[in-house]
């Protein structure tokens, strides 16, 4: 079974893979970071799970950068490392010490949006996988709808569904 959530499912999807990760055999996390140490509750239990994150760095309510996440400034939702210290947290929990190869996508014909994917691996060990989309906001990266302005930019050339199928099928190989 995997797990995939966006926003407040996405952290959803962080406080079971820390509680109750056992029958998961991995996890997407769309739009969210992990919570900081002092803003974590959930008892973490030690495990590794090959991990998919993706963020825009513009993202107006979970600050890719880190920080306070709240709707627009307003109510505020808790502290969180920036998104590549997420992407870094899991791979250190996956016990993955090498760097992350880097490639970037085509951009977008229509909005330009940059993608960079980190792939955090080493033999034996599973891997984290960090899609960040430059310029794009609290979105669910598709090809078929476009978010909400106040949300920010979608990529309409990175297709969520088909990445998150392609990186759990690698896992199967």
């Amino acid at each position: 079974m995997y797990l995939a959530g966006y926003s407040n499912g996405g952290q959803m999807v962080i406080r079971l893979i820390h509680e109750w990760p056992y029958p998961f055999a991995g996890a997407m996390i769309i739009a969210a970071t992990q919570p900081v140490a002092a803003n974590f509750l959930a008892v973490s239990r030690e495990t590794s799970l090959p991990i998919l994150l993706l963020h825009g760095t513009s993202d107006p309510i979970v600050p890719y950068s880190g920080g306070m996440a709240s709707l627009w400034g307003w109510h505020p939702r808790g502290l969180g490392l920036s998104a590549h210290e997420t992407a870094h947290y899991y791979a250190q929990r996956n016990h993955i010490a090498s760097r992350p190869t880097i490639r970037t996508l085509e951009q977008g014909r229509k909005n330009g949006l940059t993608v960079t994917v980190e792939a955090y691996s080493e033999t034996g060990k599973y891997p984290i996988t960090f899609v960040s989309i430059e310029g794009g906001g609290h979105v669910v990266p598709n090809p078929y709808k476009k978010a909400p302005f106040l949300l920010g930019k979608t990529a309409p050339h990175v297709n969520s569904a088909t990445l998150l199928w392609d990186f759990f099928e690698q896992q199967q190989q």
